[in-house]
């Protein structure tokens, strides 16, 4: 099976870049005005659910780098 680039992955760039959003929301608290005070755990659970999608869309592995 041919291996993909790491950028090219769809589950990398949401991991990415929900850990911008987490450090965002870490820094302002933007989260909890709309989330109220459970924001973390429903952020939580929307990362979870989100990671388990896109692994089901998963059909390449992501290329090691080798020395």
């Amino acid at each position: 099976m041919e291996s993909k680039s790491f950028w090219t992955s769809k589950t990398m760039w949401f991991n990415f870049l929900s850990g911008v959003l987490l450090v965002l929301d870490a820094n302002q608290g933007i989260a909890k005005h709309f989330l109220g005070e459970q924001a973390g755990t429903v952020i939580a659970a929307l990362v979870i659910a989100g990671n388990a999608f896109l692994r089901t869309l998963t059909v390449q592995a992501i290329a090691t780098i080798t020395k």
